[in-house]
C-alpha cells in the first residue's frame, strides 16, 4: 500500500511549518528587555501579514530580512583558546 500524495495545500502547510519553525528557533532566547525586541516584533508582523495574504515571495523576503537582522544583532561570544597542557 503506497502513501497518498500530499495535496498542494498540505505541501504549502508543510513548507509554512518549516519556515515558521526556523523563525521560532532563531528568535528563541530573545527577551522583551532587549533593544532589538521592538524591531523583531515589527519584522515578525511583516512575515505574518505576508503569510496570511498568501504572498510567498513577500513572506520569504521578510523571513530572510528577519533572520539577517537576528544574526547581525546577536552579540558574538568570544571563544577562549583551549588550555594547553604542560
Amino acid at each position: 500500500m503506497s502513501t497518498p500524495e500530499p495535496t498542494p495545500q498540505q505541501g504549502r502547510q508543510s513548507a509554512a511549518y518549516r519556515h515558521w519553525n526556523e523563525i521560532a528557533e532563531a528568535i528563541h532566547g530573545i527577551y522583551p528587555h532587549e533593544p532589538r525586541y521592538a524591531t523583531l516584533l515589527t519584522m515578525l508582523n511583516r512575515c505574518e501579514e505576508a503569510d496570511k495574504n498568501g504572498n510567498d515571495t513577500a513572506f520569504l523576503r521578510a523571513k530572510q530580512q528577519l533572520l539577517n537582522f537576528i544574526a547581525a544583532s546577536t552579540p558574538r561570544v568570544k571563544s577562549t583558546p583551549a588550555a594547553q597542557s604542560a
